[in-house]
């Protein structure tokens, strides 16, 4: 057996046996990119600007690489990523807003958006978003950011209620910190407001006279520097600068020509993988429950109690007790009828009994966010969390 099929052969047995694990309960994560096996296909492989263990902080050097000639020409293009969703804390994009930005940008939809557009991660969201709105005003501050972290880790987007911003940009990038690495094409889902806004857009300008600087351009041989510090909660991009360098690469052309599509590189998930990631049918509070006001909401998506029957087949469940697809179709029925009642009953006035005079508001309210909502999405390290 040459070399190559012995290659192939090491490829195929990794996959077999990633499968087999992913069927027992292990295995990679689901992402919102294809996993390696397929990227690998595809010729490139994921970026992640990561530091070792000992460094506290690291200088990287990337060449942005333009987009395939099939695909929209433009500086990133826009995700709304679904993060830490169900006992699994899998990702997922969004199929409500990544819709809208296909729609927008003249892209047909994935089989799994055509079939159902809906989101089930929205629909807790303006269910928990409801709720938040009704009880806010008799929240101490504490409780208040409390209850709405609550709202927002269903959220798919960086900003307030008010401009719903994408989470994530991705990129095609060339890793310019080596002559090996240069000649490979990656894919980047970069923070999108403290990579893409406060970086690229702003190294993309002439000071003085904001002319356009293409970063894209292969012939200006621009390389984009920035550093990174600190991880989780207490990561930092900053330094961002462009500077002209010579390729360490003889065929550019080739690499250039070797960037995928964008959507051959995501993954796309419908409403009943979501929902069922999430742990089956949610929204299960009574419609006229409503959170504590004076208790800490419970973990972010926390571990269910094993005292407590679970909607979903978990890891140590063996694989017969797996629900059928009927029960799974059912479950989702009647998320759908408790929502619908949810919105149904938000619409019917309180009794006077139960309205306290706190919640009675004479005139509108300002946008009900915390003041430091705008970057709450941006909390989560990507190169630390799986994407």
């Amino acid at each position: 057996m040459g070399r190559d099929e012995r290659k192939n052969a090491r490829r195929e047995a990794y996959k077999r046996d990633r499968e087999q694990a992913e069927r027992e309960g292990g295995g990679e994560r689901r992402t919102v990119l294809r996993d390696a096996v397929e990227l690998d296909k595809l010729g490139i492989k994921e970026f992640r600007a990561g530091l070792a263990k000992d460094e506290k902080k690291g200088l990287f050097g990337v060449r942005l690489l333009p987009f395939h000639a099939e695909d929209p020409d433009r500086l990133m293009f826009p995700l709304h990523i679904h993060s830490n969703v169900g006992p699994d804390n899998l990702t997922f994009l969004c199929p409500v807003h990544m819709g809208k930005v296909f729609e927008d940008l003249a892209i047909p939809l994935p089989k799994a958006w055509r079939a159902d557009p809906r989101c089930p991660e929205c629909e807790e969201y303006e269910a928990e978003l409801a709720r938040y709105k009704e009880v806010r005003q008799g929240l101490s501050d504490d409780d208040r950011k409390a209850a709405y972290k609550r709202v927002s880790q269903h959220a798919c987007y960086s900003g307030g209620f008010t401009e719903k911003k994408p989470n994530r940009a991705l990129v095609f990038i060339a890793d310019a910190s080596a002559r090996d690495t240069e000649g490979e094409v990656q894919v980047w889902l970069a923070p999108y407001k403290s990579v893409y806004v406060e970086g690229i857009l702003e190294v993309g300008r002439e000071p003085g006279t904001d002319e356009f600087i293409d970063l894209m351009d292969p012939a200006e041989a621009l390389v984009y520097y920035f550093t990174r510090e600190g991880a989780q909660l207490e990561t930092r991009y900053y330094g961002h600068s462009a500077r002209r360098r010579p390729w360490q690469i003889k065929d550019v052309e080739a690499l250039l020509d070797s960037v995928p599509r964008v959507t051959s590189v995501l993954r796309f998930a419908g409403y009943d993988e979501i929902a069922e990631a999430a742990g089956g049918p949610a929204g299960s509070k009574a419609p006229d429950e409503e959170p504590r006001q004076h208790e800490d909401p419970p973990p972010r998506r926390s571990q269910p109690d094993p005292n407590e029957a679970s909607p979903r087949k978990t890891r140590q469940e063996p694989e017969d007790e797996a629900p059928a697809e009927d029960d799974l179709a059912k479950r989702l029925a009647a998320r759908r009828e408790r929502l619908q009642q949810q919105a149904t009953d938000r619409g019917k006035p309180a009794p006077a009994e139960e309205a306290p005079p706190s919640r009675r508001r004479a005139k509108p309210e300002p946008d009900p966010e915390p003041d430091d909502a705008e970057d709450r999405r941006e909390v989560d390290d990507p190169d630390d969390v799986s994407y």
